[in-house]
C-alpha cells in the first residue's frame, strides 16, 4: 500500500479519513467557541478538549493572551478572529475564560 493509500487503524474502524474527522472537530470547537454551538451539544467532546489543552497548553505566563473583552466578543459571535480562535485552541486559561464566559452566557439566556 502507498503513503496516499494507507489508512490508520481508527480510520480503517470508522470508516473516515483522520483528516475529515480533524476538520469536522475543528468546526464544532469553532461554533462552540465563537457561540454558534451549545455545549450541551458538545458536551463530552469539549471536556476532553479542555482536558488536552490544560495537559499540553498550560500557558501559565499568558503569553500572547489576548483581553478578555476580545475574548468576550469571540463567545458572543461578533469576532470569529481566526488567529484569536488558534490562540484560545492552544492556551488553557483562554479556553477557560471562554468556557465561563460561554456558561455566564448560556446562564443569563436561560433565565
Amino acid at each position: 500500500m502507498t503513503g496516499s493509500q494507507a489508512r490508520s487503524h481508527h480510520e480503517q474502524r470508522a470508516g473516515i479519513a483522520e483528516q475529515d474527522l480533524f476538520a469536522a472537530a475543528n468546526e464544532m470547537i469553532q461554533g462552540y467557541l465563537t457561540g454558534r454551538l451549545h455545549r450541551s451539544d458538545t458536551g463530552h467532546l469539549i471536556d476532553e478538549l479542555q482536558r488536552l489543552i490544560e495537559e499540553r497548553y498550560p500557558n501559565p505566563e499568558r503569553l500572547g493572551c489576548p483581553n478578555t473583552e476580545h475574548l468576550a466578543q469571540l463567545t458572543s459571535g461578533r469576532c470569529g478572529c481566526e488567529s484569536t480562535i488558534a490562540h484560545v485552541k492552544k492556551c488553557a486559561p483562554c479556553f477557560r475564560k471562554c468556557s465561563d464566559l460561554l456558561h455566564g452566557k448560556t446562564r443569563k439566556d436561560s433565565l
